[in-house]
């Protein structure tokens, strides 16, 4: 309080020098002396001072609540409600505005029996991290669906498609040709979708009121969690929807497995297969690579095969 405005700013101009390296996806904690009584003025430092400071606001109180606005800060101090013989504070705790429910509760607890305005702030804080973004992949472009060449109608669409387009080209360069194919084939043909089978039906409309209504049940029992009839509720709805899920699961199973059948006793292997990737999925191409007994890196498969069998050979044959 006795030293010069110029010496305050100068504080404060470094203090934000240092708040400003700071990046703004990290966690920001600010705590010490600053011998500022911020007062219980809420409602002009709204989201900076809490509904429960204490005392009256001083020369330093306005600095304090100013810096906090640049930056994002609360002070939690005046957050939380708590008995107290204090007359004014002047240490104080500042978490990030939108990180604040990361704090539990801040305290001042009782002084040293000496003349001093200093109070040791406890304050405890779980911290929630947030996982960090995966960075946006580039878009490949999809590839165009070749089998409906074998279609004749198909063929004679995309050969009209291109006679016209050609026909409108100003320049027979390779580069107009290029790009004039590469527009008119995915007119015709489209691009290559996955149709991967499974058992759930989203078409089956008795299977999809059933999850609504779950949907509705949860949120209700999630509102007043202490209720028996909402929780009962909940729950055996819950089981209805699971029993359905069985049989549609069983059925579709069942009908598969009729169908492999078929193209089993018809020597259709390529429906076969292809019918036993729709339940199995797909199959791993490769093998990982593997780590030495020495710690390097092991790649090719001859030589995996010898660190598995040297492996097991050491877990399996023992006295």
């Amino acid at each position: 309080m006795t030293n010069p405005e110029e010496t305050k700013d100068k504080f404060y101009e470094d203090l934000e020098a240092i708040l400003s390296s700071v990046p703004q996806t990290d966690k920001l904690l600010l705590l010490g002396d600053f011998n500022a009584r911020v007062g219980k003025d809420h409602q002009a430092w709204s989201g900076i001072i809490g509904h429960h400071g204490i005392g009256k606001c001083n020369g330093n109180g306005i600095l304090l609540p100013r810096t906090c606005a640049t930056y994002g800060l609360t002070l939690t101090n005046t957050m939380f409600r708590l008995k107290t013989s204090m007359r004014h504070m002047i240490d104080y705790l500042m978490f990030r505005a939108k990180d604040k429910q990361d704090v539990l509760v801040t305290k001042a607890l009782c002084g040293a029996d000496c003349w001093t305005d200093h109070r040791p702030i406890v304050s405890k804080i779980r911290l929630q991290i947030k996982a960090k973004r995966r960075p946006q992949v580039q878009k490949v472009a999809k590839r165009m669906n070749v089998n409906k060449l074998k279609l004749p109608e198909i063929q004679e669409e995309l050969q009209t498609n291109l006679t016209r387009q050609l026909s409108e080209l100003e320049s027979n360069n390779w580069e107009s040709l290029s790009k004039t194919i590469h527009a008119a084939a995915p007119q015709v043909l489209g691009s290559k979708t996955r149709n991967h089978q499974d058992w759930f039906d989203e078409n089956d409309a008795e299977i999809q009121n059933l999850l609504t209504e779950k949907h509705r049940l949860f949120k209700i029992h999630k509102n007043d969690p202490d209720s028996t009839s909402k929780k009962n509720a909940y729950c055996g709805k819950r089981s209805e929807v699971q029993k359905k899920q069985r049989i549609m699961q069983d059925t579709w199973l069942s009908n598969k497995a009729d169908e492999i059948q078929g193209y089993a006793d018809r020597h259709n292997m390529t429906r076969f297969h292809e019918s036993l990737k729709c339940v199995y999925g797909p199959s791993t191409p490769g093998t990982s690579s593997l780590l030495g007994a020495d710690g390097s890196l092991i790649t090719k498969k001859n030589e995996i095969l010898e660190r598995w069998a040297e492996h097991f050979d050491s877990v399996l044959n023992r006295p």
